[in-house]
């Protein structure tokens, strides 16, 4: 296995191990602003539109808010402070992710560095010019898809 096989092994278990701890946070901080621990609600958070997003963000912060001076309201201070606390952690975790998050899309721009070196017109390891044209051609779309991936991946850093 080369050194970029390896490095986009460790990525995908980076990865899907992202996945799965944020499938959880989520599930905990949607149950915890009040909402249905639903497939529907988890969908509205992971959606790629934003104003869905924004509208369920909204929806769980009005719920947090409410939560908390209901328990004001009883003067249930201890209620309170748990229940404040228990955010600040939700939220805490949401940075963590973010973190995480940011990390990941390095470790992708790196190896679409490497990738893109490794396929460079001066790599072509071949004599014949019609082998050498093959090769050329399949890399110039490569280096061609690296390009717009690193481009998205460069959007999605935070």
């Amino acid at each position: 296995m080369t050194a970029l096989e390896q490095e986009l092994h460790l990525m995908l278990r980076t990865v899907e191990s992202f996945r799965k701890d944020l499938d959880k946070h989520l599930r905990d901080y949607i149950r915890h602003g009040g909402l249905a621990r639903s497939q529907e609600n988890y969908s509205r958070v992971m959606s790629k539109e934003e104003s869905i997003r924004a509208k369920i963000a909204d929806e769980l912060s009005l719920n947090v808010s409410g939560k908390a001076l209901q328990y004001l309201a009883l003067n249930d201070n201890t209620q309170l402070v748990q229940y404040v606390l228990k955010t600040s952690e939700q939220l805490e975790g949401m940075q963590e992710f973010k973190e995480r998050f940011n990390q990941i899309t390095s470790q992708a721009l790196t190896f679409y560095d490497r990738f893109e070196r490794s396929i460079a017109a001066e790599q072509n390891p071949f004599s014949d010019a019609k082998d050498k044209a093959t090769w050329e051609q399949h890399a110039g779309k490569a280096r061609q898809y690296i390009r717009e991936s690193k481009e998205a991946f460069a959007k999605a850093y935070m």
